[in-house]
């Protein structure tokens, strides 16, 4: 499960429009531990829904 979260976190990003010489900067989109533990309880839900 350890590695699925980091593997998760570490890849995602998103080209975002920025203003400045660049066009597009890569953002993270999961920046914050409450977006971990709501992506994991959607998992859950969806492991319940599915398979139980």
């Amino acid at each position: 499960c350890k590695p699925f979260f980091s593997n998760y976190g570490n890849n995602s990003v998103r080209r975002v429009i920025v203003h400045g010489p660049e066009e597009y900067a890569n953002k993270r989109m999961l920046n914050c531990a409450s977006s971990v533990l709501a992506m994991w309880r959607k998992l859950v839900k969806e492991a319940n829904v599915t398979i139980l």
